[in-house]
């Protein structure tokens, strides 16, 4: 299946986002951490959308060398989006505003 990198198929993805029921975490307190679903434009020409993983350090003493979504944990007084948006532009030094956020999904403890 491939999807366009287009506004349309943007503006799709936006509105499941915010038709999407979410559920949010409500047992005992853990620290709240949020990553990004970043999507882009293929870089081979095609068109078609594709979205970045990083790769873990060899030297990290959990899960080192593996593939993951940018993320961390939300610093004080920030919100899931803001923490998530720091999070892009401190591992991958990419800045982009709030309004590119285009959902939250579910809370996973």
């Amino acid at each position: 299946m491939s999807y366009p990198f287009t506004p349309a198929f943007r503006a799709e993805i936006a509105q499941a986002c915010a038709a999407f029921p979410r559920i949010v975490y409500e047992g005992p307190r853990l620290k709240p951490a949020a990553v990004v679903l970043t999507l882009v434009e293929a870089d081979d020409g095609s068109g078609e959308t594709a979205f970045i993983l990083t790769r873990r350090a060899a030297g990290l003493r959990a899960h080192a060398g593996q593939w993951a979504l940018p993320g961390g944990r939300c610093d004080a007084g920030e919100t899931l989006q803001q923490a998530a948006l720091r999070e892009l532009r401190e591992e991958l030094g990419l800045d982009l505003p709030l309004a590119d956020v285009l959902g939250v999904l579910d809370d996973y403890p």
